[in-house]
């Protein structure tokens, strides 16, 4: 204590203005007997400057690592810290600081610090595989942290560990992704799952999540259909052809999809209802359609409506230019009415 009254006494004689060798030594010797304090702390920052005009980083940063252990979080600590680290290369000795604070009982700060660990093992020191783990623990205490499922995707994606990258997406998708994130998201969890994992549901779980939206997307379209085709999801396609089909542009997307509809009801749904109603909207875009008139004399002579049948023949009959096919179609008709609409007359005409 007599040491340290003299080293105040001296430094009141020599002044601020002093070389920075005698300072050090004069505040050195106040260090000595301060308890834990804010006092304290103050003292060791100090030092660290001192040991800056001194070039002695290494000394400096010790003091400053002292001054952190008696107040964790103090960012400008931490700062000073950073910069010794940046400008001297000690990320090694910084990561083996910021370990020992992560041992805080806090579960929070501890969080904090493991992170910090983990940004330096990866951005500083290169070694991606080690960040990895410490990235996973900071994530198994603070569930979908940005600071960490983002550098993770990255890391499981560069090493094809594709599970991993999955359950990393999952948890960024369902805890702390803003709106605008979340169709892109989605659509990556979906790939993923569909084209590495072989997850045809989960693939459809993660692509459903970013409907009606991303209908207007026909990538996005293509791949939930192709899934859904998969999976024998006929009635959950028919509702994507629908939700689609708002977002279409032009006559012919609208002819496309509807088409695709029209398909779906007749041969995977067994509901002519739908399909008949599906390519009658189909001629209402295009009277002359080839496709709406084909399912629609398919579905008609299924259901013995012959009337229908002969009108929808004259119709293709109207859209068929060469002479060989308009031949066929009107011995269609011949047939029809001899046949089934018991109308000779029409038949001989035809």
């Amino acid at each position: 204590e007599a040491t340290a009254e003299a080293a105040r006494i001296l430094e009141g004689v020599v002044g601020e203005n002093a070389p920075a060798t005698t300072l050090a030594g004069i505040v050195q010797a106040q260090l000595r007997v301060l308890p834990p304090s804010a006092e304290r702390q103050a003292t060791l920052v100090r030092l660290a400057r001192l040991m800056g005009d001194l070039d002695a980083p290494e000394r400096g940063f010790q003091y400053l690592a002292e001054a952190l252990h008696g107040d964790l979080e103090n960012t400008t600590i931490e700062g000073q810290l950073e910069a010794i680290a940046a400008e001297h290369n000690y990320w090694e000795a910084l990561a083996g600081l910021y370990e020992e604070c992560s041992a805080h009982e806090d579960e929070r700060i501890g969080a904090r610090y493991v992170l910090k660990v983990a940004t330096i093992l990866e951005k500083n020191l290169g070694q991606a595989e080690e960040a990895s783990s410490w990235y996973e623990r900071h994530l198994a205490t603070v569930p979908g942290s940005r600071e960490a499922v983002e550098p993770l995707v990255a890391f499981y994606k560069e090493s094809g560990d594709a599970a991993s990258e999955a359950r990393v997406l999952e948890a960024w998708i369902e805890i702390s992704a803003t709106r605008e994130e979340l169709p892109g998201l989605r659509m990556r969890l979906g790939i993923l799952r569909m084209d590495q994992l072989g997850d045809v549901q989960g693939a459809i779980d993660a692509l459903e999540g970013c409907l009606p939206d991303s209908a207007a997307d026909a990538e996005f379209v293509r791949r939930l259909e192709r899934l859904y085709i998969r999976g024998e999801h006929f009635p959950a396609l028919v509702e994507l052809y629908r939700a689609a089909l708002q977002h279409a542009q032009s006559d012919k997307s609208r002819l496309e999809i509807l088409a695709k509809m029209a398909q779906v009801y007749e041969t995977r749904l067994d509901d002519a209802t739908s399909a008949r109603d599906t390519s009658r909207r189909m001629l209402a875009l295009e009277p002359l359609n080839r496709f709406a008139l084909t399912t629609l004399e398919r579905i008609e002579r299924a259901a013995n409506d012959w009337d229908a049948v002969d009108e929808i023949l004259a119709k293709k009959l109207e859209a068929t230019p060469a002479e060989a096919a308009r031949v066929r179609i009107l011995i269609d008709r011949a047939d029809v009415a001899m046949a089934h609409r018991t109308k000779p007359e029409e038949a001989i005409e035809h």
